[in-house]
Formats: structure tokens, C-alpha cells, sequence
């Protein structure tokens, strides 16, 4: 069941693509260059997947994934030129995801040409809780399921979800991460910038919308929320070693992730 789930929506997606790429062939002769342009900064399991569908939802908005990701031996300036290319008269900003490790095979070229055009708009999306996101990831290694629609549920049971952590890699990530974000803060100090919690997302998706709608300089319009939260259980469910690690994080600046 879960296969088939993945297979149709594997389905949908490419042919979702390969009718939106079609469109932008049609109308890049009488398209447009002028509008604003803004990235999408953040790890994993953060929500970016349903941020990403409420600001593509928006009509002047064409938001892409993670065309960063890997490079497949291409030229950086290449995929850059090739997605902030001409596109529909009615499209007012344009942007995409890019995690902070990315490209996964490449140098940081596409960091510096963000870092160089100061007009770009930085959304920095951040999950407050980095134990809660490595959860996150962990599950979703675990059951190969990365997200999910209301449409079409996962329906797994908890059994199926739960995992044991390991203490070094969780202060290790957590430091990695808190790294990264104070990098991103400072590294764009000097361009439009706002920072947006998952934790708010999650919450309240419509209100987090119409702030970014706002930050963007465009009207609000009406809002679809499809995507669906994994992984609603408390973490002390999830964790199979869960107090062990809490006691283990007791006294450090990560002790903040845990339950009370």
C-alpha cells in the first residue's frame, strides 16, 4: 500500500514538472526577468516542504525545491541562469530551497553569488527543537517515507516509527546546526531577512503564509494546506532511550530539547 502510495505520487510529481517546464518553454520568449528574487535556507525536516507549497500556492510566486542540491557536474551560473530565467508576466518573485550543506558535490559558488546580490530576500527557516528534527530524519531514513498528505495518510503505527539515538551524534548535530544558523545570520546581514520558525509553521501555516506573503511585497490570497505533520507523538514515545538521553543532556545547553 505504502509503495503504491509512493509510486503514484512519484507520478503526479514528474508529470506536475514536466507540464510546468513545457509552460515556462512556452512563454519564455514573452516572459519577464523583473522580478524579485528569494532563497529558502535551512536543513532538513524543518518543513520546508510545506512552506515551499504555500508560497508556490500564491499565484505571483514561483517557489522551486532544492535545484542546488547536487550539481551533476554542472555549472553553478548554469542551473542559477536556467531557473531565474524569463517567466510569466504575472510571476513578482521567484525563488527556491537550498539547505546549508548543499551543494552535496560541489564548492560554494552559489552561496557566494546569493551572498554578492544583497537584493536577494533571505527566508531562513529554522526548527527551534534540533532534537525533534532529528527525530525527524531519523524515522524518515528508517520507514523511506519523507512526507505526508491528507489525502493520502501513511497510517503508520508508532512501533513502526520508534528509534534509539545516540548521544555524540545528537550533541554533534545539535552543534553542527546551531552552527549553520548563526553563519547564515551573519553571512546575510546586509540583504532582506527574515527568520521563520517550524515550530510556528507547523501551528499555524495560513498566518505563517500571509507573513511571508507580506515580506515579499505581495497581497495575501487564499491559502491550501495540504501537507500533513509525520510525527505527532511525543519525542519520549518516539525515543526508545529517550530518559537516558535526558539525563545525559542535563547541565548542557541542549537540555532544552527534552520534555519535562
Amino acid at each position: 500500500m505504502h509503495k503504491s502510495y509512493i509510486k503514484i505520487d512519484h507520478l503526479k510529481k514528474y508529470y506536475h514538472l514536466l507540464k510546468k517546464n513545457l509552460y515556462q518553454k512556452r512563454v519564455a520568449l514573452r516572459g519577464h526577468m523583473g522580478y524579485g528574487k528569494f532563497i529558502i535556507i535551512c536543513r532538513s525536516r524543518t518543513g520546508s516542504s510545506l512552506l515551499k507549497s504555500l508560497l508556490d500556492h500564491h499565484p505571483e510566486i514561483a517557489c522551486s525545491g532544492e535545484i542546488f542540491k547536487t550539481l551533476q557536474g554542472k555549472d553553478t551560473h548554469t542551473v542559477w541562469n536556467q531557473f531565474f530565467n524569463k517567466k510569466p508576466k504575472n510571476i513578482k518573485q521567484v525563488g527556491c530551497k537550498i539547505f546549508y550543506y548543499h551543494p552535496l558535490d560541489g564548492g560554494t559558488e552559489v552561496w557566494d553569488l546569493i551572498e554578492r546580490d544583497s537584493e536577494i530576500k533571505i527566508i531562513h527557516l529554522i526548527r527551534k527543537n534540533r532534537l525533534s528534527a532529528l527525530v525527524s530524519q531519523k524515522i524518515g531514513e528508517k520507514t523511506k517515507l519523507w512526507s505526508e498528505n491528507v489525502d493520502r495518510p501513511h497510517g503508520l503505527n508508532l512501533d513502526e516509527k520508534r528509534i534509539s539515538l545516540d548521544f555524540e551524534e545528537c550533541k554533534n548535530t545539535f552543534q553542527k546546526i546551531s552552527n549553520y544558523e548563526e553563519h547564515t545570520r551573519r553571512a546575510f546581514s546586509n540583504h532582506p531577512y527574515t527568520e521563520i520558525y517550524y515550530e510556528n509553521l507547523a501551528e499555524d501555516p495560513i498566518s505563517t503564509a500571509y507573513e511571508l506573503y507580506e515580506f515579499l511585497g505581495l497581497s495575501k490570497k487564499e491559502v491550501v494546506v495540504k501537507n500533513k505533520k509525520q510525527n505527532p507523538e511525543k519525542l519520549s514515545e518516539l525515543i526508545m532511550n529517550y530518559e537516558d538521553l535526558k539525563q545525559q543532556f542535563l547541565g548542557t545547553p541542549w537540555e532544552v530539547h527534552f520534555e519535562n
